[in-house]
């Protein structure tokens, strides 16, 4: 029979995102982000705009392990902003969904020093949560450290300059991606990594 099925899909050793989490396992981060980052883009493509912020947030996983820290913060808010924009949408078809997809931005927003879209996300969230039960209590967290798995800080090396030069690449066609995806409902405009961090990273990068 000829095409893939899901299942298929996902243990095909050309999935992106299975090789990713092998070359993460294996501790190459910058392999490991391309792939997440590849996984991310073909799933802006095909509309699956969850599993593509999932992609997006781990890429920044493993930009943070590196040290890139602005570079992180730049794909966890375009994580989050991809959870908001999914909440939206489908909380016409299923409140419980855009509580989680709100929560998910919530954390997200926090971690992209995003504060004030943190807020923001976190109004919507209570505010569903209400109405998908009323009688469950209001519950905020702080959100999990996401890439400070301290065996691989201890063991990171530092992107080369073309590694780097790559990275910020890849970084910036995600973003593209998203935006175009976002451009029919007109989001809020996407605020790209401070120059100033990313100058500091490529001195240090060598």
């Amino acid at each position: 029979m000829g095409g893939k099925t899901w299942l298929g899909a996902m243990t095909d050793e050309s999935n992106p995102w299975l090789n990713a989490i092998r070359l993460e396992d294996e501790k190459n981060l910058v392999g490991a982000f391309e792939r997440y980052v590849s996984d991310a883009l073909r799933c802006l493509e095909g509309g699956f705009a969850v599993r593509a912020a999932l992609s997006c947030c781990c890429a920044g996983d493993c930009l943070s392990a590196l040290g890139q820290t602005a570079l992180a913060r730049t794909l966890y808010r375009e994580a989050a902003v991809l959870y908001r924009e999914h909440a939206s949408t489908v909380v016409i078809e299923s409140v419980r969904e855009a509580v989680w997809a709100y929560r998910e931005a919530y954390d997200l927003f926090l971690l992209a020093s995003e504060r004030a879209s943190a807020e923001t996300a976190l109004r919507e969230y209570v505010s569903l949560q209400r109405k998908a039960d009323p009688f469950v209590a209001e519950e905020t967290h702080a959100p999990t450290l996401r890439g400070a798995d301290p065996e691989m800080v201890h063991d990171r090396q530092q992107p080369t300059r073309e590694e780097l030069s790559e990275i910020e690449r890849q970084v910036d066609s995600l973003l593209r991606a998203g935006e175009k995806k976002a451009g029919r409902i007109k989001p809020a405009p996407r605020k790209r990594y401070d120059q100033g961090d990313l100058a500091l990273e490529k001195s240090i990068a060598g």
